[in-house]
């Protein structure tokens, strides 16, 4: 097994098992399942917590102390338990990437199939919308070095000044 492929995934649920044709995206990797309490505690460099973790704050105050691992980046919500939890991992050295910005994805596609009927028009500002989150994780992530900050406070800033944007043009262009 190459350790740099690794990821620790929580196990399936015989509800959502997958059909024996299923392959494993990144050349067949060897994946393992572990719970979730157990996440990050061997050896891997990388964990994905994703959907299939049933419950938020995987992150928390009993499973930083255990993790080994260099990069958490996966899709499930609400990862860390507390704020102070992206802290935690940020003076432990281990990257962090938000899972809201991860997750962006998914809402971009509902938010552009609810505005545009036209299905080549869609796919392709999807496309443009989605690979700009790589942007994006890359500017939270350089910040995050610069400044010394966790880079789940990094992703909040971000989110709270472009609320901050639209909400003044909102203010300035929509008629009340």
């Amino acid at each position: 097994m190459n350790i740099n492929n690794t990821f620790i995934l929580p196990p399936v649920p015989a509800s959502k098992s997958r059909p024996r044709n299923h392959r494993v995206r990144g050349g067949g990797q060897h994946v393992k399942g572990s719970p979730p309490e157990e996440k990050g505690s061997r050896s891997s460099r990388k964990i994905n917590p994703h959907g299939l973790i049933q419950r938020g704050g995987i992150i928390n105050d009993d499973t930083i102390p255990r993790f080994k691992c260099k990069i958490i980046a996966g899709s499930a919500n609400n990862q860390l338990l507390e704020p102070q939890h992206g802290e935690m991992l940020h003076e432990r050295g281990i990257l962090y990437a938000p899972d809201y910005v991860i997750n962006a994805g998914g809402l971009i596609q509902v938010a552009d199939e609810l505005e545009y009927k036209d299905a080549s028009m869609r796919r392709e500002r999807v496309l443009m919308k989605t690979e700009a989150i790589y942007d994006i994780l890359l500017r939270i992530f350089t910040r995050s070095k610069e400044q010394n900050i966790p880079t789940s406070e990094v992703a909040d800033r971000l989110a709270e000044e472009r609320i901050e944007v639209i909400g003044k043009i909102k203010t300035n262009y929509v008629k009340r």
